[in-house]
């Protein structure tokens, strides 16, 4: 890019490959935030951001948390909150199906649209229908290609969000530690469990392992 001087010597405008450039780019940047969705690193923008994903993120309306929901997950990659989602799930008790999905979101921009794109993806699945078809390449697909270096696991985290809902729909349901291991297993060596500093699907089965522990302690 070259910068051109105008006719009194002052910095006129910048061109590209010769084009002129009569783009603006604004001192202050327009971020979501609200109670539900707060956007960080907004010094990057949109740069490098497929537009699809840009549109998901910008619409949001599936934001928000439900009134007693049947399963709510949270996974994230820092212990200080600064980047994680939560997703709310109501099924319907005649079919078992989930027929209302929300999320919360604090973080980039790709985890805000991968987040919304997750809950809008678990409408009308069962469980175990939502962690065999919303996981991190689908929602990486469907978001429009790559994220940027700042967002690229941003799918990932989602999807792990969306595997703790649905074991917290289990445990609400009764499933103890083994069933939960036989619906929703968990291997803590995955680049999922790796990279999820905060997991409530971690933190409900150390509760049950000690819950157990206790039981057969007692005996």
């Amino acid at each position: 890019m070259r910068t051109i001087k105008g006719k009194n010597g002052y910095e006129a405008y910048e061109d590209d490959d010769g084009v002129r450039n009569l783009a603006v780019e604004p001192a202050t940047r327009v971020v979501i935030r609200t109670d539900d969705v707060y956007q960080t690193e907004v010094e990057k923008g949109v740069a490098g951001y497929p537009q699809r994903a840009v549109d998901i993120a910008a619409g949001y309306d599936n934001a928000g948390a439900l009134e007693n929901p049947d399963g709510i997950g949270m996974a994230g990659r820092s212990k200080r909150g600064e980047n994680y989602c939560q997703i709310y799930v109501a099924l319907d008790p005649a079919t078992g199906t989930i027929a209302h999905a929300t999320f919360r979101a604090h973080g980039s921009l790709g985890m805000i649209a991968s987040a919304s794109l997750a809950a809008t993806l678990l409408v009308g699945l069962t469980p175990a229908q939502a962690l065999a078809r919303v996981t991190d390449q689908r929602l990486r697909a469907e978001l429009g290609g790559p994220l940027p270096r700042g967002g690229a696991m941003c799918p990932l985290v989602a999807a792990e969000a969306v595997r703790a809902a649905m074991g917290d729909v289990l445990y609400r349901q009764g499933a103890d530690l083994a069933a939960l291991d036989a619906a929703c297993p968990c291997d803590t060596l995955s680049t999922g469990c790796l990279m999820c500093e905060i997991c409530s699907l971690r933190k409900t089965r150390v509760e049950l392992a000690l819950r157990s522990q206790a039981t057969r302690s007692a005996r």
